[in-house]
């Protein structure tokens, strides 16, 4: 099977690190009613400190704002947005969630009633709470330390400058999550390689949800047959299978190793079944987890029962 081997490339490297933070939050922005009470401002400011380029264009952005609004020669704009810049950014790890609270108890209906509540909405309330709280702080601070009083009309402007520099993060934090599509023919050859082991998941997933074991109702967990898991483990011996996942909300209820990958490649989705390809975990006790360099595939099958989702996942092994 050709899945590319060795050492990732330095851009790969430098990509998971913060991806994962992005997909944190944009899956958790688009996720709907069941993060309605979740506030993910602070993964905004987390995802700043990975995603540190964008900060220098930031400090390009508030450098030009700075010099044309408050008539500060180049230098003292740049040092200026430098250290401003620097404040806001630890602040905001304290701020952002503050405003977090605070904004989804006073305005979350509010906004709702008028635009929806959908990811789109809730991420451009993020986007101008954000800009909003930086300004404040940086203007704060150019006074405190600058020396620079701000007129109403300058405040504006460089609340205009906070959303620029805001958008660009999260303009990138979009590019970032995208996934390429995975080819037809890609996917063709993955279903007909592991044809076998895709039959097993297809048949253990229909099985599932008649080997559910009830305990602690009141908590919601729900645990499989363990005869009924013991067998699917003596399968597995023959199957090329890295790793499965078994899944009913509100949780992952059996499991043999884990089965998220450090980065996803490419996607292929139709109807319940998802292929991703990306670089697995290799962990240790006490250790990071670190990737093994090596391409896999994520198959993963959902049903549809009564409107809970049974799910399987597994991490084919090449």
């Amino acid at each position: 099977m050709a899945i590319r081997a060795g050492q990732m490339t330095i851009s790969e490297k430098n990509r998971r690190y913060h991806v994962p933070l992005v997909l944190i939050a944009l899956s958790a922005l688009t996720a709907g009613p069941a993060w309605a009470n979740v506030p993910m401002a602070p993964f905004f400011a987390l995802i700043k400190v990975s995603l540190w380029w964008v900060i220098l264009l930031a400090l390009l952005i508030e450098t030009v704002a700075l010099q044309y609004l408050f008539r500060m020669e180049w230098k003292l704009a740049a040092k200026a947005a430098l250290a401003i810049n620097v404040i806001s950014l630890f602040c905001g790890l304290v701020l952002y969630p503050l405003m977090a609270v605070l904004g989804y108890a006073l305005l979350e209906d509010m906004i709702v009633d008028l635009f929806g509540s959908s990811g789109f909405v809730e991420i451009s309330a993020l986007w101008i709470g954000a800009s909003i709280v930086d300004s404040g702080v940086e203007l704060c601070a150019l006074k405190l330390f600058f020396s620079r009083r701000s007129s109403l009309s300058q405040g504006f402007g460089f609340l205009i400058a906070n959303l620029a520099s805001a958008g660009v993060l999260v303009g990138v934090m979009a590019f970032e999550a995208h996934v390429p599509v995975m080819p037809a023919e890609e996917t063709s050859r993955i279903e007909a390689e592991f044809a076998p082991e895709i039959a097993f998941m297809k048949k253990t997933l229909h099985a599932f949800p008649s080997h559910i074991v009830v305990n602690q109702p009141s908590a919601g967990f729900r645990l499989p047959d363990r005869d009924w898991t013991d067998g699917l483990l003596t399968e597995l011996e023959t199957l090329r299978i890295r790793t499965i996942a078994l899944s009913v909300p509100p949780a992952t209820v059996w499991t043999k190793g884990s089965t998220a990958l450090w980065d996803v490649d490419a996607r292929f989705k139709d109807g319940e079944t998802t292929i991703e390809k990306g670089f697995v975990d290799t962990v240790y006790v006490r250790r990071q987890p670190h990737p093994t360099g090596l391409w896999h595939y994520r198959y993963r099958i959902e049903l549809d029962l009564d409107g809970a989702i049974y799910a399987i996942e597994a991490v084919l092994r090449n």
